[in-house]
């Protein structure tokens, strides 16, 4: 599984200004480097733990179904925007919403297809067969009002 940030929504749970006071650091030369280093940190707490620390659009890349479902550890879950696949053909095809569910519930995002839409075959030796483009992260009292 790989998750990438496709649309920033949300701010970073840590500015630059608090990192450089926090590490007692009075100049500006090391801007640069520090947000490398900071936006790193991030990506690599989201890739270990499936917390999202920023908000945004994710898209979850899979290289297959799992028995007409998929589980994700992603937290927290505020919607599913698109899944899509490639088939054996490898066009990109999209599964309307009306043929899943989903639900998350813990740290765990589930997804399943209706017993009315089976699994399609996805594209072999193809390690972004399956996509899920979701919103997720924390949401501010902005986002929810």
């Amino acid at each position: 599984m790989k998750m990438k940030l496709v649309d920033q929504t949300g701010e970073l749970p840590v500015s630059l200004q608090e990192l450089k006071a926090n590490s007692r650091i009075t100049h500006d030369d090391e801007d640069v480097i520090l947000n490398v280093y900071l936006e790193a940190a991030i990506e690599t707490v989201q890739q270990a733990s499936g917390l999202v620390l920023i908000a945004g659009v994710y898209e979850v890349t899979l290289p297959d179904w799992w028995h007409d479902h998929l589980c994700i550890r992603i937290s927290p879950v505020n919607d599913v925007v698109s899944v899509k696949y490639f088939d054996i053909n490898g066009a990109e095809q999209e599964v309307l919403s009306s043929n899943f569910n989903w639900l998350f519930a813990g740290s765990t995002f589930s997804l399943w297809l209706n017993s009315s839409f089976y699994a399609p075959r996805t594209m072999d030796n193809n390690a972004a067969a399956v996509s899920v483009r979701i919103h997720a992260g924390y949401l501010t009292e902005s986002d929810s009002g």
